[in-house]
């Protein structure tokens, strides 16, 4: 049987696309960009408008990541 993913980790893999989409432009000017990859206005567009707006729009969406068990402290013991 096929694992269904839950709507929180859907979110959380276009956060991360769009994060690597807004990693990719940032620190370039758009000559740069050009330079670098074909002259694509759509593409330039998305990845510094619509993009960092996707991200404002989905980070309060995607729930707090649980700590990683083997990072936290042991339980208390319950010795008397």
């Amino acid at each position: 049987m096929r694992h269904k993913k839950s709507d929180a980790a859907f979110l959380l893999d276009m956060l991360n696309a769009a994060r690597v989409v807004v990693g990719y432009v940032s620190g370039r000017t758009r000559e740069q960009y050009d330079d670098d990859v074909v002259n694509h206005d759509i593409i330039w567009r998305v990845a510094t408008f619509y993009v960092p707006e996707l991200i404002s729009l989905l980070t309060p969406l995607i729930p707090p990541i649980p700590p990683d068990p083997e990072s936290m402290p042991p339980p208390p013991s319950n010795v008397a």
